[in-house]
């Protein structure tokens, strides 16, 4: 069960989110529950610039983001910038962190809490009207004092691409 709106406020303001209520079913005969949440303020500069921060809260998969102890409670926040340089050149700055829990449901090599903290730098250039290069670079930090599938400790990762994007 969730509601979601948005709204927006006076001068460049905005405000949207959802707030519901999660329910886990596991095998087991406890299920966990908890607010969910993901709640964001964007600020619109003269045009040229935005400013986006935003907190989360609920379950989520690990799988897909580099780590797999299945199934975690997370709490996080977020924050981006983008500014368009020019009519051909846009940028953008994103961070982040995120704290687990292990639910014991998936994966279970969790043991205690894991925490993730992330920031990446984008630049697009419209090259032509059909040709976009794309230059990123990315940052995350993968932490686990309490062991998993790769031992305690912290992981850096570092990943830089460049990609060219034509369309006929």
């Amino acid at each position: 069960m969730s509601g979601f709106a948005t709204y927006g406020l006076p001068e460049r303001f905005s405000l949207s989110g959802s707030v519901g209520y999660s329910i886990l079913l596991p095998n087991e005969a406890a299920s966990p529950g908890g607010v969910s949440a993901n709640i964001s303020l964007i600020y619109y500069f003269a045009r040229k610039a935005v400013l986006t921060v935003g907190v989360f809260s609920g379950f989520r998969e690990t799988g897909l983001t580099g780590q797999d102890f299945g199934l975690v409670e997370t709490q996080g926040f977020t924050a981006g910038l983008s500014y368009i340089f020019s009519p051909f050149v846009t940028g953008s700055l994103q961070g982040g962190y995120n704290r687990n829990s292990p639910t014991q449901n998936g994966n279970t090599s969790l043991q205690g809490t894991s925490s993730n903290l992330w920031g990446s730098a984008t630049v697009n250039w419209q090259i032509r009207p059909w040709l976009l290069m794309i230059g990123r670079y990315s940052y995350t930090l993968y932490s686990n004092p309490n062991g998993s599938l790769t031992g305690p400790g912290s992981i850096p990762v570092n990943t830089v691409t460049l990609s060219l994007q034509a369309t006929l």
